[in-house]
C-alpha cells in the first residue's frame, strides 16, 4: 500500500490518525491548561509561605538592635536622674578646666594634647545665638555627670552601636564615636544641635509622652555616613535638661535590604508618615532630600500604591494582595522605630514559572502524540490498512467473476475471522455460480430439444393444412377453406413461437438477430384479425380495421411483429365487453 494512497481523503488511516490526534491534542490542551492552574495555585501557597516566614525573620532580626537601644536608655535615664538628684552638689570646676578648654572659635572642646577620641569622650559645647555660652556649675556639673556616665557605659554598648551621645537645650554634646574619634574636634563652630532633628524631637512639643523615640534617617555630615538615632528626654523637675542617643549606622541595614532579599523580589522600609526610609531606587533622591523623602509627595504612583496597601491592612494580616499593580506585599513592622518593612513580590512571576512549567508540559505532550501518532501510523498500516486494502482486491476479483481468488489466513484476530469468512462466501458464490452455469446450460438444452421436438410435428400439421387447401380448394365449402386457412396461419404463429423459445437462450448469449426484410403492413394486419376471430366470437364485440391506402413500405421483423400486434389486439379485446375494437394503420 503506497503512502498516497493512506493519506487520500477516503483513507480509513488518514482519517482515524487525524480524528485520534484531535483528540489527544485537546485532551493535552486541556491537562496543560489544568498543570497550568495547579502550579500556578501551588506556586502561590508556597510563596506565600515563603514571604511570611522571610518576612517574620527579617522583622524580629533588624528589631533587636532598636529595642537593645531602648533598654539601654532606660537603664541610662534613671542612674543618670538618680545621679544628678543625689550625687554631691559640689562645683567641679577644676576637674572641667583640667579635661576642656575653650578654642579660639569660641567653642568649648577637649584639650587637644591630653584627647584621644578612641578611648575618651568628646564634648563640644557650642554657641547659643552666636555667642558663647555662659559656663555655670550646674552646666559644669550635668557635663562631667555625662561625661563619665558615657566612660562607664559608651565602650560597652559599643560593640552593638555606632555610638552613645548626650545633647542638652544648651547647645552642648558628648558623645562616644571611637570610628570618628575627632567628631567633637572637628564639628564646625556655628553648628547649633537644638536645631537638628536628634534633638528637637524630643522637646516637649514634639514629644508630649516623654519617650524614647526614634529619627527618621539622616546624613551625618562630620561622619558622613547614613545614620537613625534613638532618642529618650531626660526631665529634671519638669525641665528638659537632657537628651541621651544612640545613633545606629544604616549601612548594613541599607545593604541587607538591598541584598538580602528573595529571588525576584525586592524590600523597601518606610514610617506610618510616609518617609521613605530604603528603597533600591530611590537611595540619591533619599539622600538628595536629606532623609526626608516622603512617599505621598512623589509621582511614583507604584509607590503610593504600596504605601496605601500597607497603611489599610487588617491588623495581624503579614501577606497582602497589591491589586492595582499584580503583586504580593509582605508587611512586618521594625520594632522600635515602628518602620515598616515591606518585601514586594510581583505576581507575575509565579505566572512565569506556571507558563514555563505547562509549556514545558505541552511540548512533551507534543512530542508524545507525534510519537503516538507515528507509532498508531504503522500499526494501522500494518495491522488495518493492509489487510483491507487485500479485502479490496479481493473483492475486486470477485466483482470480475474470479470467483477462485482467496485472502490470505494469516492471523487469528478479527480481520482473519474476516478473511476465513469472506473465503467461505466467494467458495459459496462460487459453488452456486456453479451450478447456476450448469442449470441454465440444463435450460438451454431443454429449450432446443423441446423446440426441435414441436416444430417436426407443428411442420407436418402445416404442410398437411396447406396441401389440403391447395389440392381440395374447388371442393370445399368456403368455411372449411377459412378454417384451413386458420390452421395454416395459427401452426406458422405456432412455429414463430417455438423459435422465440430458442432466442431466448440466443438472447442470454447475446446471439440473437432480427430478420429485416421488406414486409406489406396491410397483410400483416389482415392475417393478426384472421387469427383473432375466434376470440371475437366468444364475447359481443366487434372487430373492425383501419388501414391507409398510401403506406409507406417498411422494413421489419415480420414474425415478431406479427407477434406484438397480435399481443395488441388480444388483449383489447380480452379487456373490452361492449365496444368495438378497432386496429389503425396509418
Amino acid at each position: 500500500m503506497s503512502l498516497l494512497h493512506l493519506f487520500s481523503k477516503e483513507s480509513l488511516t488518514r482519517t482515524t490518525l487525524i480524528k485520534m490526534g484531535i483528540r489527544i491534542a485537546i485532551v493535552i490542551f486541556a491537562v496543560t491548561l489544568l498543570s497550568y492552574w495547579h502550579v500556578i495555585s501551588i506556586l502561590e501557597s508556597q510563596t506565600l509561605e515563603q514571604l511570611e516566614k522571610y518576612i517574620i525573620e527579617r522583622g524580629q532580626r533588624d528589631s533587636q538592635r532598636f529595642l537593645l537601644a531602648e533598654d539601654n536608655h532606660a537603664v541610662f535615664k534613671k542612674e543618670f536622674m538618680w545621679q544628678i538628684e543625689n550625687g554631691p552638689d559640689r562645683d567641679p570646676q577644676s576637674e572641667f578646666e583640667r579635661l576642656f578648654v575653650k578654642w579660639e572659635d569660641g567653642v568649648i572642646r577637649n584639650k587637644p594634647e591630653h584627647f584621644d577620641g578612641t578611648r575618651q569622650i568628646g564634648v563640644y559645647i557650642g554657641k547659643t545665638q552666636g555667642k558663647p555660652l555662659t559656663i555655670n556649675a550646674d552646666v559644669r556639673r550635668r557635663v562631667l555627670i555625662f561625661y563619665h556616665f558615657l566612660m562607664r557605659y559608651g565602650p560597652a554598648w559599643h560593640n552593638r552601636f555606632q555610638n552613645t551621645y548626650v545633647t542638652t537645650p544648651e547647645n552642648i554634646m558628648i558623645d562616644y564615636w571611637p570610628e570618628i574619634p575627632n567628631w567633637a574636634i572637628d564639628a564646625p563652630a556655628d553648628m547649633y544641635i537644638p536645631n537638628e532633628e536628634y534633638f528637637w524631637i524630643t522637646d516637649q512639643q514634639h514629644n508630649p509622652k516623654r519617650e524614647s523615640v526614634w529619627t527618621g534617617v539622616f546624613y551625618d555630615k562630620v561622619s558622613k555616613i547614613w545614620m537613625v538615632s534613638c532618642e529618650t528626654p531626660v526631665d529634671i523637675a519638669n525641665r528638659h535638661v537632657a537628651t541621651i542617643g544612640h545613633d545606629i549606622v544604616l549601612t548594613d541595614l541599607f545593604n541587607r535590604t538591598s541584598d538580602d532579599h528573595l529571588e525576584s523580589a525586592y524590600n523597601l522600609i518606610f514610617r506610618q508618615d510616609g518617609r521613605l526610609i530604603a528603597h533600591p531606587e530611590y537611595m540619591t533622591q533619599i539622600q538628595d532630600a536629606e532623609g526626608n523623602f516622603n512617599i505621598l509627595n512623589s509621582d511614583d504612583q507604584h509607590l503610593n500604591n504600596i504605601f496605601q496597601t500597607v497603611k489599610h491592612q487588617q491588623p495581624g494580616t503579614i501577606a497582602l494582595e497589591n491589586t492595582k499593580d499584580n503583586e504580593y506585599l509582605a508587611v512586618t513592622k521594625i520594632e522600635g522605630p515602628d518602620w515598616y518593612f515591606v518585601t514586594v513580590y510581583p505576581k507575575s512571576l509565579l505566572a512565569n514559572l506556571a507558563f514555563d512549567t505547562a509549556r514545558f508540559i505541552l511540548i512533551l505532550g507534543l512530542i508524545s502524540l507525534l510519537i503516538e501518532i507515528s507509532i498508531l501510523f504503522f500499526v494501522l498500516r500494518q495491522q488495518v490498512a493492509k489487510p483491507l486494502n487485500d479485502l479490496m482486491g479481493v473483492t475486486e476479483q470477485i466483482r470480475k467473476g474470479r470467483f477462485e481468488t482467496h485472502l490470505k489466513v494469516t492471523r487469528q484476530d478479527e480481520f482473519g475471522h474476516l478473511a476465513q469468512s469472506f473465503n467461505a462466501m466467494s467458495h459459496e458464490i462460487q459453488t452456486r455460480e456453479d451450478s447456476l452455469r450448469k442449470a441454465n446450460q440444463l435450460k438451454d438444452e431443454f429449450l432446443a430439444n423441446t423446440s426441435h421436438e414441436l416444430r417436426t410435428p407443428l411442420n407436418g400439421i402445416v404442410g398437411i393444412a396447406e396441401s389440403l387447401k391447395e389440392g381440395v380448394a374447388g371442393e370445399l365449402p368456403d368455411k372449411v377453406k377459412t378454417n384451413l386457412t386458420m390452421i395454416v396461419s395459427s401452426g406458422q404463429r405456432l412455429s414463430a413461437l417455438v423459435n422465440d423459445i430458442l432466442d431466448f437462450a440466443k438472447l442470454k448469449h447475446k446471439e440473437i438477430e432480427l430478420q429485416l426484410k421488406p414486409v406489406g403492413l396491410r397483410e400483416i394486419v389482415d392475417v393478426i384479425l384472421t387469427l383473432s376471430q375466434p376470440l371475437v366470437a366468444k364475447k359481443p364485440v366487434e372487430l373492425n380495421n383501419a388501414i391507409a391506402l398510401d403506406l409507406p413500405a417498411a422494413k421489419a421483423d415480420e414474425n415478431r411483429l406479427q407477434q406484438i400486434l397480435y399481443n395488441f389486439v388480444g388483449n383489447a379485446i380480452k379487456f373490452t365487453d361492449v365496444r368495438p375494437v378497432s386496429c389503425k394503420v396509418q
